[in-house]
């Protein structure tokens, strides 16, 4: 139950997600600055399981997970999803992430879909790119498989078929004119309630779930900033950007490193 939506240009990238869970779930931590293995990163830790959604590391590589609820429920999954992102933070570049997680044994957790982000896709002729293709490491259950992803990425365990349709034909229909886009257009999108207040908007609200949080990265060439809503979108993000109210910001200095094509 999540949208994550990203858009690079000459500088780097910026990623936007809102996380859905339910009503009864605890808030998760601010993000802030962790040392993982010897790497520095940013992330929010899920008060439940300890793990996190999203997170970006000091070399500006960054990743986002989100639930698969279209392959099949494994009852014998014993560890958080949330643990996968953590175990990938000291990787210098989306190759290496992906030698990392072919080594752990993926039969104990959920189905999810893994989004690798890397600052080295970034640039190009284009000033603004909401289109850009991303690599996807997606865990079915039975096996790991890689794809390209296009934004947005959309994941619900409720009617998702219509969800995904509403939200991908909204963003198309926001961005597909566009020629330089901001970020504050993306803040719009993940705070919008078209076609109603409900289960099919971006901002999702549903008598037992709801958006409970909103995130950005941006990576540019120096600096990793991570800016977090701890709320849904729809009540204050807007404001929040214009007027620097409500959104908690952590930075890092980034490294930079040489990144081989991921294939």
């Amino acid at each position: 139950m999540c949208t994550i939506s990203w858009l690079y240009d000459h500088n780097g990238y910026h990623i936007f997600f809102n996380r859905d869970e339910q009503r009864t779930r605890e808030k998760a931590q601010q993000p802030k600055v962790h040392n993982v293995a010897g790497c520095k990163a940013i992330y929010p830790v899920d008060a439940k399981a300890g793990g996190t959604w999203i997170a970006a590391n000091e070399y500006g590589l960054s990743f986002a997970l989100l639930n698969y609820y279209q392959a099949p429920i494994d009852t014998d999954a014993k560890h958080s999803r949330g643990l996968i992102i953590p175990s990938l933070l000291p990787a210098k570049n989306v190759v290496e992430a992906h030698d990392i997680l072919k080594r752990v044994n993926l039969k104990g957790f959920g189905p999810f879909s893994l989004l690798c982000f890397s600052p080295q896709a970034a640039g190009g002729e284009k000033f603004s790119d909401a289109n850009r293709r991303v690599p996807l490491l997606r865990w079915n259950g039975i096996k790991l498989e890689k794809v390209m992803q296009t934004s947005p990425l959309i994941s619900s365990a409720v009617d998702y078929e219509n969800v995904n349709a509403v939200r991908s034909e909204l963003y198309r229909n926001i961005f597909r004119e566009k020629t330089a886009l901001q970020p504050m257009d993306f803040y719009r999108y993940h705070a919008t309630h078209t076609p109603a207040r409900g289960h099919l908007s971006v901002c999702m609200h549903r008598e037992d779930a709801r958006t409970v949080s909103f995130s950005h990265v941006a990576v540019g060439h120096h600096v990793v900033a991570f800016t977090y809503l701890d709320s849904a979108p729809c009540c204050s993000v807007s404001d929040g950007v214009e007027q620097g109210r409500n959104l908690n910001t952590a930075t890092l200095i980034r490294k930079a490193v040489a990144e081989p094509s991921f294939a």
